[in-house]
């Protein structure tokens, strides 16, 4: 057995697309990542949809602003940072 092997946790947390994303899936996630306790949490790619500035096809039904997906997106990394307070984010 190796004394001065080095381990690190990761937890890499793909396309969230806030403010459009299952609430419940993140609920659970939140859920394993404040027991995981990750090293390096690492969020990767789409953290907000941007579906009000897009260019492509708009449903009227998702009258968010960008500033409220902003202000979600900011919401979501105190939330990280308050779950896993250690944690070197990404």
């Amino acid at each position: 057995m190796q004394d001065n092997l080095i381990t690190e946790k990761y937890f890499l947390w793909p396309d969230s697309h806030l403010p459009y994303h299952c609430k419940e899936t993140f609920a659970s996630a939140f859920y394993l990542l404040h027991d995981f306790q990750p090293d390096v949490f690492i969020q990767i790619g789409d953290l907000l949809d941007c579906y009000a500035i897009s260019r492509y096809a708009t449903d009227p039904n998702r009258l968010l602003s960008f500033q409220d997906e902003i202000d979600e997106g900011i919401n979501y990394w105190r939330k990280v940072r308050q779950l896993c307070p250690k944690s070197t984010l990404y």
